[in-house]
């Protein structure tokens, strides 16, 4: 696959460095205890085209009080699927 370079730059979590390209992992979901839900979205540049997919996903409640433990866990399978469901469009 072929990616513009300019393009890749533009990517936040994307480096180019000595001719390689480096792509870092999300960074782990943070307190829970938010009013937003948690958002990730990920966009694949090849040719000038791009393919985004996002995911979102609401704190796990306890009446009015967000769970943090089971409200991370939620936000970290999320992730994962949102990884797995770009794998499968853009493939190997």
């Amino acid at each position: 696959m072929h990616f513009l370079a300019d393009e890749l730059e533009r990517v936040k979590n994307v480096e180019i460095a000595d001719g390689e390209v480096r792509i870092r992992d999300f960074p782990e979901p943070g307190d829970a205890h938010v009013k937003v839900p948690h958002m990730r979205k990920l966009v694949y540049l090849e040719n000038g085209i791009a393919v985004v997919v996002k995911a979102e996903a609401d704190a796990v409640l306890d009446g009015d009080k967000a769970e943090p433990e089971q409200s991370l866990e939620k936000f970290k399978r999320t992730d994962r699927q949102l990884m797995l469901m770009m794998a499968s469009l853009v493939g190997p």
